[in-house]
């Protein structure tokens, strides 16, 4: 993602993670219907992907989406014992992790 898309509100963040549940639900749906090694035909040769490679792509773009809102609704610090990796202060969130 540009850097310059990346969304920075918490309204932008929420307004992303929905729209990458949706892309995920598309690519989902689609499959269901097509199956994982279809694919588009409206796309252009050099430019298709596969049905599972979509849903992949969909899904890395969520993760994203999550930790950036979870980011914001969530404080984090950065834990020694862990090497530096951020930990959920957030009791509720720690217990789902």
């Amino acid at each position: 993602m540009k850097q310059e898309y990346i969304p920075k509100t918490l309204n932008q963040k929420l307004g992303y993670l929905i729209e990458e549940c949706g892309e995920t639900m598309a690519a989902v749906g689609k499959t269901l219907r097509w199956g994982l090694d279809s694919f588009n035909p409206e796309v252009p040769r050099e430019k298709r992907e596969s049905n599972r490679d979509w849903i992949l792509r969909e899904i890395r773009d969520l993760k994203y989406a999550i930790k950036l809102t979870e980011e914001v609704l969530c404080h984090r610090v950065e834990c020694p014992s862990l090497k530096g990796a951020p930990v959920c202060t957030c009791e509720h969130l720690r217990r789902l992790s």
